[in-house]
């Protein structure tokens, strides 16, 4: 593959779980988001669950692995180590919460469709290495979610306290202990 080729959208798994009822999700289109994103920051494979749950697990899961005893609206598991080659994609897990889009979308004048891609981009942002925890940060995060989302035809309204921007910590465990039968040591970002 010459330097100026995008990686082949082959080198990216993204499977996906649907554990909520309370919106139609459109996979193929989020596959497409999520592989267009991956490639344009640079990632040459990556293997990526994402799971879609409403409130009652999104607190179970965020208690369980932040301490945070209320919902919230995407978790990121970075679930390798070190660079992202062909070779070592970049693996990892998002969990987003389905029902908090649909809750919050009119706060933000727009459709709860808009604000699960969203929730997507900014799991997939925080599991390249982007991060929120200073003004800094969350102003050059902020600045490529809107450059991703412009990709599709989204132009989000942020509010000052946005819920989700908030310090990432890190975990002993991955909600795929909870999805799955495997065990890995990762970090958690929300």
């Amino acid at each position: 593959m010459s330097a100026s080729q995008p990686p082949s959208s082959a080198n990216f798994e993204i499977d996906f779980a649907d554990e909520q009822s309370t919106l139609e999700i459109d996979f193929d289109f989020l596959r497409e988001c999520s592989t267009e994103l991956l490639q344009a920051e640079g990632v040459a494979a990556a293997e990526l669950s994402v799971a879609f749950v409403d409130h009652p697990r999104m607190h179970e899961l965020n208690w369980q692995f932040l301490q945070h005893d209320e919902t919230t609206d995407v978790l990121s598991f970075r679930l390798d180590e070190g660079p992202m080659t062909e070779e070592e994609p970049l693996e990892g897990q998002l969990i987003i919460c389905a029902e908090m889009a649909r809750d919050r979308a009119s706060d933000f004048d727009w459709t709860a469709r808009e604000e699960l891609v969203l929730y997507l981009v900014h799991g997939l942002l925080h599991l390249v290495g982007y991060d929120d925890l200073t003004p800094e940060e969350r102003d050059k995060m902020r600045t490529k979610e809107r450059e991703h989302l412009a990709r599709w035809g989204f132009s989000p309204q942020y509010a000052e306290d946005r819920q989700g921007n908030v310090p990432a910590t890190s975990a002993q465990q991955s909600p795929a202990d909870s999805l799955s039968d495997d065990s890995v040591d990762s970090s958690i970002k929300e």
